[in-house]
């Protein structure tokens, strides 16, 4: 069983993207062309899914596991 929802009270992410390029053709009659971009993204307040499942995130957040007498894992919240 897989347990899902969100927190209400969670605010969108802050996203900043800043972007600059140039073409530049050194001659004119020939078909070469040099490129170049630079793209930089910040981000505040990131919201991700949840990761991938392994030991270490188990051992760091018990309570959202439930295993069985057996210990196999029955529930995810």
């Amino acid at each position: 069983n897989r347990i899902t929802g969100g927190n209400p009270n969670l605010t969108p992410d802050n996203r900043q993207v800043w972007k600059i390029g140039f073409n530049w053709q050194p001659i004119s009659s020939q078909e070469l062309r040099i490129r170049s971009d630079f793209t930089r993204t910040t981000v505040d307040g990131a919201i991700t899914a949840f990761p991938t499942i392994t030991p270490d995130l188990e051992a760091a957040l018990p309570e959202r596991f439930t295993r069985d007498a057996t210990g196999r894992l029955i529930a995810l919240d």
